[in-house]
């Protein structure tokens, strides 16, 4: 049994009521089970819970990056074949940008979202993300009041273990806008939903 002391510097979003769930992020105390950690921040000293034995072979990665790839208003611009991984807020995030097209990548190991796009005639395609802190892909494009559509895809990626830390609301595929393709994507082991968002004239396949 633990004891929870309530700071007023860290208040929930929501009230705390006899007997509800609550999320505990870098207590030491509860540092007990496999893949958990303890950063002590005055010291600067790590505490890690290996998922398994490791070996002298094993490779570890801090992350200190926030993003791997931040653009805004790129325009006629390709990733193909590369792996993008380990940041601490969004991976990847492109705003405002048109003619884009991701192929064949890998997004992974992201305390954020892995990949945010928002702009107009743009893609990912037969990629992999996974590893996400929050959303695996974050899209949103067009004018709802016009209903111009924005002509971004998602088609034929592999998307698991997202919403690793922000555990609910947080879709593989996050949408908003006018004119969205999302279709035959593989959609696993996520804790809440798969595809959310809003918008007009959208095709899910």
């Amino acid at each position: 049994i633990y004891n929870v002391t309530l700071s007023s510097k860290t208040k929930p979003q929501y009230p705390w009521t006899q007997g509800c769930r609550f999320y505990a992020l870098n207590a030491l105390l509860l540092l007990d089970t496999p893949g958990e950690y303890f950063l002590d921040r005055d010291s600067g000293d790590l505490f890690f819970y290996p998922p398994a034995p490791l070996l002298k072979s094993d490779e570890i990665f801090v992350s200190f990056l926030q993003n791997i790839v931040h653009a805004s208003g790129a325009n006629h611009t390709s990733f193909i074949d590369l792996t993008f991984a380990y940041s601490r807020s969004t991976a990847v995030a492109f705003h405002g940008i048109s003619n884009l097209s991701l192929q064949n990548v890998t997004i992974a190991n992201s305390g954020g979202g892995c990949l945010q796009i928002s702009g107009s005639t743009s893609s990912i395609t037969n990629s992999i993300l996974h590893g996400c802190g929050g959303y695996g892909i974050q899209i949103s494009g067009g004018k709802i009041r016009t209903l111009q559509p924005s002509r971004l895809r998602v088609v034929k990626n592999d998307i698991y273990d997202f919403s690793r830390i922000r555990r609910t609301y947080q879709g593989a595929v996050m949408f908003n806008g006018v004119g969205i393709y999302v279709a035959n994507n593989t959609i696993t082991k996520g804790p809440h939903t798969g595809i959310i968002g809003s918008g007009a004239n959208n095709l899910f396949e």
